[in-house]
């Protein structure tokens, strides 16, 4: 249990780190696939960070105050097609994340941030792999572990990378 609210932390400071340190979002950027769950655990997490990574893509800097409209924006959409249980979901995350945001501006530190969020990134990478190995195995295509296993490679982010 302890293990679980310290790794949320650290995707929570990743996070954080996303929305408001450019440098931190640009070498993130460079790794992020869309194309697949991303790189946090928290499918809330993994919703921002996209938006994050989007926002940098299209204008060069992370988006601070304006991942809000970037939440308008995607929940006008939720809301629309009557998903309101989820908006109000990611908005007490987002609430969340601007209170401890208030509490960890003091300590940010870009190449620190890095380093945390390549070792998370990796940890949930393994985990992910961990549970599409056990589903191959249970599927009995032994052959497809094994292309995973063989595709598989670390995230290379901070110090490290």
């Amino acid at each position: 249990m302890k293990v679980r609210t310290s790794e949320g932390g650290t995707e929570r400071r990743v996070l954080i780190g996303m929305v408001t340190d450019t440098r931190l979002l640009a070498k993130i950027a460079e790794r992020w696939d869309a194309t697949t769950p991303g790189l946090m655990r928290s499918p809330w997490a993994d919703l921002v960070a996209g938006w994050c990574v989007e926002y940098f893509t299209r204008y060069g800097k992370a988006p601070g105050k304006a991942v809000e409209s970037l939440f308008e924006d995607w929940s006008e959409d939720r809301t629309s097609k009557g998903d309101r249980d989820t908006v109000q979901l990611v908005q007490q995350f987002l609430n969340g994340l601007s209170g401890e945001y208030s509490r960890l501006k003091k300590e940010s530190n870009t190449e620190h941030l890095t380093d945390l969020a390549g070792k998370h990134f990796d940890k949930v990478r393994l985990w992910r792999l961990q549970e599409a190995l056990q589903a191959d195995v249970e599927a009995g295509d032994v052959e497809k572990g094994y292309k995973r296993l063989a595709g598989f490679g670390r995230t290379e982010l901070g110090a490290g990378g």
